[in-house]
């Protein structure tokens, strides 16, 4: 009668060397997972303040009224201090002098009644605006951005440095760039 030798488990030596091998990959792994959720994280907010740019274009045009973009913080009244990154408000002009408070947090601009039609939220990245759109964008109600024109420096600089940009024409049309313009984005070295 022959027995059958059956092996059961792992040796130390194939342990250690499974253990080496995966820490070897985690060390190469892990940078690059950094990277890869600092760059989802920068192309979210870029694309959020796109979005939020074209959405008071289209207020003005469908209301027939000017509608601005202002930057907040605090998130109840416009303000020129800061960076846009402490977050905006968009709402309907209707005494078109480019500001709005909400005081008593109704949704409407406290000194014309004009409707607020987003708040957005704090961003954890850097924006800042060159310009004219340092503190806010006026829209016509043909959604032209009569004399704020401008660029958005949208900028990440914790680890590698992130940086794209947002340029705003007189038609009211938003384009964005990259950093390998530098011309146009102008983010402090991380």
């Amino acid at each position: 009668m022959t027995s059958l030798y059956c092996r059961r488990g792992f040796t130390l030596v194939e342990l250690l060397v499974v253990m080496l091998l995966t820490a070897i990959l985690a060390s190469v792994a892990i940078p690059a997972m950094g990277r890869f959720v600092r760059d989802i994280r920068h192309s979210t907010e870029h694309n959020r303040f796109l979005a939020s740019l074209d959405l008071a274009r289209r207020a003005a045009v469908t209301s027939g009224r000017p509608s601005v973009m202002c930057k907040t913080q605090g998130r109840r009244a416009c303000t020129s201090r800061g960076d846009w990154g402490g977050g905006w408000m968009i709402f309907i002009d209707r005494d078109r002098d480019g500001l709005c408070t909400d005081a008593d947090d109704n949704g409407r601009c406290d000194d014309d009644s004009g409707r607020i039609v987003r708040v957005g939220a704090p961003s954890p990245l850097t924006i800042k605006g060159n310009g004219p759109v340092r503190s806010r964008v006026i829209y016509a109600p043909s959604g032209r951005s009569l004399g704020y024109m401008g660029t958005f420096s949208i900028c990440d600089t914790g680890g590698a440095a992130t940086q794209t940009g947002l340029v705003l024409i007189m038609t009211g049309r938003v384009r964005s760039v990259g950093a390998d313009d530098p011309s146009n984005v102008s983010c402090p070295a991380g």
